[in-house]
């Protein structure tokens, strides 16, 4: 295993003395800086001086379990706002944990060479799923929205053109392209048909919205291969709902 050049933060979620002990001298000896906690309310604590690359989260804690600290370190949608790799002697908990995303599992007992590697692969896998936003870079509404995604764990990419949309995609495919229908290189219909005519993008999640709220928007986009219609959103949170439900529905 290689020392990590760039030094990391792992925040060590764990109760067990001896345990805790262990795993925290193995990954200072690789280049980690290991910030520790006994229970969760310690743990919340940490988390505001720290912005930890992973917690290391045990579920069995006293004062507050690590399920309740997993739900305070979440969004609405379930989505932690860090990488955690949990560690339990309850290995049937580990289903419940892979369909909530979370990046890491590990049943107790486990060898700490295992757990090592574990840690390190989570620390360098690549970041999360990436949403191609393409709206006018002068939308005042463009910076929430992409710094919401972000909070939900997205890299979030802008593109002003269908052109800038190919040739990104072509580096990084996108999990799903959220877009404004109104933009100044075609109409959203005709947008909308060159994403799902490209052999790269047509099995990407189209997801449109506009601001301009016309009612004759919705049939427009459906027609020419949109996912799903948005209209004017209430709010980020729609964003969240929609990419939700076409997750549910893949």
């Amino acid at each position: 295993m290689a020392i990590c050049n760039e030094k990391k933060t792992i925040l060590l979620v764990e109760d067990e003395a001896d345990l805790l002990t262990v795993v925290k001298f193995r990954l200072k000896s690789y280049g980690y800086n290991v910030v520790t906690a006994g229970d969760g309310i310690q743990a919340l604590e940490k988390l505001k001086e720290i912005k930890p690359d992973l917690i290391v989260l045990d579920i069995n804690l006293p004062n507050m379990g690590g399920i309740e600290f997993y739900r305070k370190i979440s969004t609405p949608y379930g989505h932690s706002k860090y990488r955690v790799l949990i560690l339990t002697a309850r290995a049937n908990l580990e289903k419940i944990f892979r369909d909530i995303e979370v990046d890491g599992f590990m049943a107790k007992p486990f060898e700490i060479d295992r757990l090592i590697e574990e840690i390190e692969r989570i620390i360098n896998k690549k970041d999360d799923a990436t949403i191609f936003l393409v709206d006018y870079p002068e939308n005042p509404y463009v910076k929430e929205i992409a710094d919401y995604l972000r909070v939900e764990r997205y890299n979030v990419l802008f593109c002003d053109s269908f052109s800038d949309l190919k040739e990104k995609a072509e580096e990084v495919k996108p999990a799903v392209i959220i877009m404004e229908y109104m933009n100044k290189e075609m109409s959203g219909e005709a947008f909308i048909r060159r994403i799902k005519g490209d052999p790269l993008l047509h099995e990407v999640p189209l997801v449109v919205y506009s601001y301009s709220d016309f009612k004759e928007l919705e049939e427009k986009s459906v027609q020419a291969g949109a996912d799903k219609y948005l209209g004017k959103p209430s709010g980020c949170s729609v964003f969240m709902k929609a990419i939700k439900e076409l997750k549910l529905k893949a």
